[in-house]
């Protein structure tokens, strides 16, 4: 049985912020996982990345709002058997949800 490390995964994010306004883009990936355990129902998973944006306005030192997408392209991708060490799963890897549409207020006092 192989040791239970998580698959490696990446994450490179970029912002650019000129006051008041914010702008993030993330990618995160992960490469294809081939070193699985069919003795308990693992299989290869395939290589993935997504897309995230974020843009963020400040009226106020104390009030941000922000709006967002994650997975912007709607990139269907299946996390690295995160499944299988679970008892009750049937062993079927299960697609990530899709694309993701956020908006958000934050207050600080």
């Amino acid at each position: 049985m192989l040791g239970e490390v998580p698959a490696v995964q990446a994450r490179l994010a970029v912002q650019w912020s000129p006051a008041p306004w914010a702008v993030r883009v993330q990618w995160q990936g992960a490469p294809r996982q081939g070193r699985v355990d069919p003795g308990i129902g693992e299989r290869p998973v395939a290589g993935w990345g997504t897309v995230a944006v974020t843009f963020a306005w400040k009226p106020r030192e104390s009030v941000e709002l922000s709006v967002g997408a994650e997975n912007l392209f709607d990139r269907t991708y299946t996390l690295h058997n995160a499944y299988t060490r679970d008892p009750f799963a049937a062993g079927v890897a299960v697609p990530e949800p899709g694309r993701f549409l956020f908006a958000r207020v934050s207050w600080r006092r």
